[in-house]
């Protein structure tokens, strides 16, 4: 073979290998659920009535949203927000000496740090993140993440793509605005390593209104979701879930007043031993429109089966 065609592999192999990379570790994730999740022992004053989570640290009088962590949980990354929306950033808290750390803002490669609707893989190597209407990832290098790359044009459009979340199948869902008020969920499943053209989700999941939201359990086994001003819902949006059974999505259901409230509920996140909701609410907010700083993050103790029917 000559040397020019031997320099013309190693270059594909090159520009390959990023996506050789997502691949062999979006395909070798361990699934299981961590049943000795460390923190769960530093919950046992959290009950099935919703409490603000670590307040004066990532609860504050500032505006604090979406939640996510890897399996083995010691790292709790959310989104922040200036008072007036016009910024929004990734933080992150670590629990060292039985404690949570003072939140600092998560470091990329490069100087591109404003995102928000942001989500760690479950084994924790790659980071994505909504920026001006499209999804990025990014990759763990060392302690820090790499720069952010805009994900293809099988998920961006010119629309406006965002909140991403990928489970152990490599599978990437997220919502897409369809019009000035409404959103709906898409996924786009990952095959041959790349993702496929994103699909819209079925219709009884995706109706007439806005959902948006999805946390996607690792091992696409259920799902939970935002619906806003729905006909049954109790305040301005509100969570419902929806069961995997044998690769057909359920009906969803209303998680009911234990978990909705008056006000906007969003943002779910389970803990990554099942046993923990956590989601955002500003249901304390004397204006429930404002979204301003009661904005918070709240956990509740679940059982993750009680609502199916």
């Amino acid at each position: 073979m000559g040397r020019f065609s031997l320099l013309r592999i190693g270059r594909l192999m090159r520009l390959l290998a990023p996506l050789l990379m997502f691949a062999c570790t979006a395909n070798a994730q361990n699934c299981d659920i961590n049943n000795d999740w460390f923190l769960a022992k530093h919950l046992n004053n959290v009950s099935d009535t919703p409490v603000r989570f670590a307040p004066d640290i990532m609860s504050t009088k500032a505006i604090e949203f979406n939640t996510s962590m890897s399996r083995d949980g010691k790292a709790f990354y959310f989104a922040s927000a200036s008072s007036n929306w016009s910024q929004s950033f990734a933080k992150v808290s670590h629990f060292i000496d039985g404690k949570w750390s003072v939140p600092k803002r998560v470091e990329y490669e490069g100087n591109i740090d404003l995102g928000s609707d942001i989500h760690i893989t479950y084994n924790g190597k790659q980071f994505f993140k909504a920026y001006g209407g499209d999804i990025y990832r990014s990759d763990k290098q060392g302690a820090h993440w790499g720069k952010p790359q805009k994900l293809s044009s099988a998920i961006n459009t010119e629309s406006y793509e965002s909140y991403a979340i990928t489970t152990c199948s490599g599978n990437l869902y997220f919502q897409r605005r369809i019009d000035k008020v409404n959103w709906d969920l898409y996924v786009a499943h990952f095959k041959d390593g790349s993702y496929q053209q994103a699909q819209r989700m079925p219709s009884h999941i995706n109706s007439d209104i806005m959902e948006a939201d999805a946390y996607i359990a690792p091992d696409e086994s259920f799902m939970i979701f935002i619906r806003m001003r729905a006909t049954d819902g109790l305040g301005l949006s509100d969570l419902y879930i929806s069961y995997n059974e044998k690769g057909q999505w359920s009906e969803p259901v209303n998680m009911g007043e234990s978990v909705n409230s008056k006000g906007v509920d969003g943002s779910p996140f389970v803990s990554p031993d099942r046993k923990f909701l956590f989601f955002t609410s500003n249901r304390h907010s004397k204006d429930v429109e404002k979204f301003d700083g009661e904005l918070d993050i709240y956990v509740r103790r679940i059982d993750i089966n009680q609502w199916r029917k």
